[in-house]
């Protein structure tokens, strides 16, 4: 979520407030894959990690435009990833699939 002063107690974040979503799907993957992640698009988020457990793999997601998200990278176990708006961050894809 983008910083606010008040934490977000004043009002729901939005659509426009989320910086990065972190799916992680045992069983959902289609699901996630092929309606969440067009809807988050449609939404304008910027950034969707898709952490798929059992293909052990996290795709990142980014560049949203007409509903689909134009950049698309996979991650494996051994591989790190930095989040578009936190370039300070490196996260471990073993991290996020346990």
């Amino acid at each position: 979520m983008k910083p606010r002063t008040d934490f977000y107690a004043q009002a729901l974040p939005r659509a426009s407030d989320v910086l990065l979503i972190v799916e992680v799907a045992d069983t959902s993957i289609d699901y996630d894959r092929d309606i969440k992640l067009p809807a988050y698009a449609r939404s304008g988020m910027p950034e969707v990690w898709l952490a798929d457990i059992p293909g052990e793999a996290v795709t990142a997601h980014t560049e949203p435009a007409n509903g689909v998200y134009r950049a698309v990278n996979s991650y494996q176990r051994g591989d790190s990833m930095t989040p578009l708006h936190f370039p300070e961050l490196s996260i471990q894809v073993t991290s996020i699939l346990g």
